[in-house]
Protein backbone atom coordinates (compact mmCIF):
# COMPACT_ATOMS: atom_id res chain seq x y z
CA UNK A 1 0.00 0.00 0.00
CA UNK A 2 2.76 2.45 0.93
CA UNK A 3 4.65 1.63 -2.25
CA UNK A 4 1.59 2.47 -4.36
CA UNK A 5 1.15 5.81 -2.57
CA UNK A 6 4.82 6.63 -3.20
CA UNK A 7 4.35 5.85 -6.89
CA UNK A 8 1.23 8.01 -6.94
CA UNK A 9 3.20 10.92 -5.46
CA UNK A 10 5.92 10.54 -8.07
CA UNK A 11 3.33 10.45 -10.82
CA UNK A 12 1.50 13.49 -9.39
CA UNK A 13 4.64 15.61 -9.16
CA UNK A 14 5.52 14.62 -12.72
CA UNK A 15 2.08 15.68 -13.93
CA UNK A 16 2.40 19.06 -12.19
CA UNK A 17 5.92 19.71 -13.47
CA UNK A 18 5.26 18.56 -17.04
CA UNK A 19 3.01 21.53 -17.61
CA UNK A 20 5.61 24.01 -16.40
CA UNK A 21 9.13 22.71 -17.08
CA UNK A 22 10.91 20.85 -19.83
CA UNK A 23 11.55 17.21 -18.84
CA UNK A 24 15.29 17.74 -19.36
CA UNK A 25 15.36 19.98 -16.26
CA UNK A 26 14.36 17.26 -13.81
CA UNK A 27 14.27 13.52 -13.26
CA UNK A 28 11.93 11.47 -11.10
CA UNK A 29 13.23 8.15 -9.81
CA UNK A 30 16.72 8.16 -11.29
CA UNK A 31 19.91 10.13 -11.82
CA UNK A 32 20.11 12.45 -14.81
CA UNK A 33 23.07 14.60 -15.74
CA UNK A 34 22.52 18.37 -15.47
CA UNK A 35 19.07 17.96 -13.93
CA UNK A 36 17.36 18.24 -10.57
CA UNK A 37 16.63 14.68 -9.45
CA UNK A 38 14.19 13.03 -7.05
CA UNK A 39 15.15 9.55 -5.94
CA UNK A 40 14.45 7.02 -3.20
CA UNK A 41 17.53 5.97 -1.30
CA UNK A 42 18.42 2.44 -0.20
CA UNK A 43 17.62 3.34 3.43
CA UNK A 44 14.01 4.24 2.51
CA UNK A 45 14.58 7.98 2.65
CA UNK A 46 14.04 10.30 -0.32
CA UNK A 47 16.42 12.87 -1.73
CA UNK A 48 16.55 15.69 -4.20
CA UNK A 49 19.86 16.68 -5.71
CA UNK A 50 21.49 18.13 -8.82
CA UNK A 51 23.11 15.58 -11.10
CA UNK A 52 26.44 17.04 -12.17
CA UNK A 53 29.48 15.21 -13.50
CA UNK A 54 28.16 11.86 -12.26
CA UNK A 55 27.83 13.20 -8.72
CA UNK A 56 24.95 14.28 -6.52
CA UNK A 57 25.41 17.96 -5.77
CA UNK A 58 23.52 19.86 -3.06
CA UNK A 59 21.54 16.87 -1.77
CA UNK A 60 18.53 17.34 0.48
CA UNK A 61 17.26 14.22 2.27
CA UNK A 62 13.69 13.63 3.50
CA UNK A 63 11.91 10.95 5.50
CA UNK A 64 8.98 10.78 3.09
CA UNK A 65 8.19 11.18 -0.59
CA UNK A 66 5.73 14.06 -0.13
CA UNK A 67 8.38 16.31 1.43
CA UNK A 68 10.86 15.31 -1.27
CA UNK A 69 8.34 16.13 -4.03
CA UNK A 70 7.66 19.52 -2.45
CA UNK A 71 11.42 20.09 -2.34
CA UNK A 72 11.68 19.26 -6.05
CA UNK A 73 8.97 21.81 -6.79
CA UNK A 74 10.58 24.46 -4.59
CA UNK A 75 14.02 23.94 -6.08
CA UNK A 76 12.74 24.08 -9.66
CA UNK A 77 10.79 27.25 -8.89
CA UNK A 78 14.05 28.94 -7.82
CA UNK A 79 12.60 31.30 -5.25
CA UNK A 80 9.46 32.25 -7.16
CA UNK A 81 7.09 31.99 -4.19
CA UNK A 82 3.94 32.37 -6.27
CA UNK A 83 4.96 29.58 -8.64
CA UNK A 84 6.07 27.35 -5.76
CA UNK A 85 2.73 27.82 -4.02
CA UNK A 86 0.71 27.16 -7.18
CA UNK A 87 2.61 23.99 -8.10
CA UNK A 88 2.65 22.73 -4.51
CA UNK A 89 -1.11 23.24 -4.22
CA UNK A 90 -1.69 21.41 -7.50
CA UNK A 91 0.50 18.52 -6.35
CA UNK A 92 -1.17 18.24 -2.94
CA UNK A 93 -4.63 18.39 -4.50
CA UNK A 94 -3.75 15.50 -6.79
CA UNK A 95 -2.46 13.24 -4.05
CA UNK A 96 -5.20 14.11 -1.58
CA UNK A 97 -7.99 13.48 -4.05
CA UNK A 98 -6.28 10.43 -5.58
CA UNK A 99 -7.07 11.84 -9.00
CA UNK A 100 -4.06 10.34 -10.67
CA UNK A 101 -4.68 7.29 -12.80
Amino acid sequence: MVEQKELNCQKAVGMVLDGKYQPAYYSIGKYREDALCLQQESNGKWSTYIGFRRQRKLPEVYDNVVDACLSLIRRLSKGNDEETLELSDNFLNLIIRDQIA
